[in-house]
């Protein structure tokens, strides 16, 4: 299937026609920025070092509706969090975050030099409003002063032919005091095992979606300023730990 095309619009594809001009889409939102830098006292920087510049082109369409309103109800719940020890989360914010939290993996798959991530995935989360298929999201708490990171891996497994074929991505982020895992995994390949019971106590199910409020931090279980790199390790493989987390509440 396609990937995607600097030229064109990820989610849209530009079908909606000649006239519907491409976009500058921030990654990581502004008003994640712009909130971070109020809690730091510097209200008036919308773009202070060492924010990075990271914006995939996106069509006015797509930019100014469903990806604005997405936004916007993540920020409702987002902006809380970023100042709090714990919060409860119902079904309908779990589906949001999971969903804003899809996106942003995608859209670092599209900023990449090499994105391996099929339109489709990206066109499903437009049409439909929620992870596309083969998704899981996953968050956690993260502690220390740093305000954002991200690391993304492409997932392989040997063709019949032996040759390495991409069957997923994997990215971990931190914004601010969450820490999120987004698996995608490409239609044909292997499911991702089910978290080990070291993760499932380290972190909240935000996809597939699981009945009922859900409360976060998981366990009171809160990941250090290498918040990404720990998750990414513990995620690696089938989920076998050479580590457990320690008994307290850091990792």
């Amino acid at each position: 299937m396609p990937h995607a095309d600097p030229e064109r619009c990820p989610f849209c594809w530009g079908t909606d026609g000649p006239t519907n001009e491409l976009t500058d889409e921030d990654v990581f939102p502004l008003w994640f920025q712009r909130t971070m830098n109020e809690l730091a006292g510097q209200p008036s920087q919308a773009h202070p070092n060492p924010w990075p510049k990271v914006t995939v082109p996106v069509c006015a369409n797509c930019n100014n509706r469903w990806l604005s309103v997405l936004e916007n109800d993540t920020s409702v719940i987002v902006k809380p969090m970023l100042v709090a020890d714990r919060a409860k989360l119902t079904e309908a914010q779990r589906t949001t975050l999971g969903t804003w939290a899809t996106k942003i993996a995608l859209l670092l798959d599209c900023y990449g030099t090499n994105p391996v991530v099929p339109h489709e995935y990206l066109k499903s989360l437009a049409t439909e409003g929620s992870p596309p298929p083969d998704t899981a999201v996953w968050l956690g708490a993260h502690t220390g002063p740093l305000a954002m990171k991200s690391l993304g891996d492409v997932l392989t497994e040997i063709d019949p032919g032996g040759s390495e074929v991409p069957t997923g991505i994997k990215v971990t982020f931190s914004i601010g005091r969450l820490v999120f895992l987004v698996v995608v995994r490409f239609a044909g390949s292997a499911p991702f095992p089910a978290p080990s019971a070291a993760i499932a106590r380290a972190l909240v199910q935000l996809w597939p979606l699981v009945p009922g409020d859900t409360r976060w931090p998981a366990g009171n279980f809160c990941f250090g300023d290498d918040g990404a790199e720990r998750l990414r390790e513990m995620s690696a493989g089938d989920w076998d730990l050479t580590k457990e987390p320690p008994a307290g509440d850091a990792a």
